[in-house]
């Protein structure tokens, strides 16, 4: 099971001038906690300084005009390659997350639940009000006729690959 975790990220004086020391800490704790084959691939979304990047299991790909796609744009192509290297669950992120021993728990949670018409993110403290306080990651069903409030922010979310290749 080859898990492919996806982050954007950005580095520049005026934007994000924190977007490396974001970036550092978010790929330390995702290889410190994931155990989890897994392979990051890091879409640098028009940086004006050069990011850090690991040593291993990581592919790089740069944008370099962030207005033509914007940021769900980096987040296409990051996730198309995953899937196009044979990833089983893809797992988009932010670059500002600390992950602990909980982001296994997420992907057991996606293999095992493993519903095609699903996409899977992770309960929050209401960044964009709706279902707070649960035990555990709540699915929420590709549905046009979910609430506003029910819909995943874009921070951390995932699926499978079956799921990319049928709404992709």
């Amino acid at each position: 099971m080859k898990v492919g975790v996806v982050v954007t990220a950005h580095w520049s004086d005026n934007i994000r001038p924190n977007g490396n020391i974001l970036l550092k800490k978010f790929l330390e704790t995702l290889y410190a906690e994931c155990t989890y084959d897994f392979h990051v691939y890091i879409v640098d979304n028009e940086s004006e300084f050069k990011l850090e990047t690991p040593t291993e299991k990581y592919t790089y790909i740069r944008i370099d005009n962030q207005q033509e796609k914007g940021l769900t744009g980096a987040w296409n192509v990051g996730l198309d390659l995953a899937y196009s290297d044979g990833c089983d669950i893809l797992i988009n992120c932010n670059d500002d997350l600390w992950f602990d021993e909980t982001i296994n728990k997420f992907i057991d949670f996606i293999i095992l639940d493993n519903d095609v018409d699903v996409v899977y993110g992770p309960v929050t403290n209401g960044i964009l009000g709706g279902r707070q306080l649960s035990r555990g990651p709540i699915p929420h069903v590709m549905d046009v006729k979910m609430i506003p409030s029910d819909f995943l922010g874009g921070f951390l979310f995932g699926f499978t690959k079956e799921q990319y290749k049928k709404f992709r």
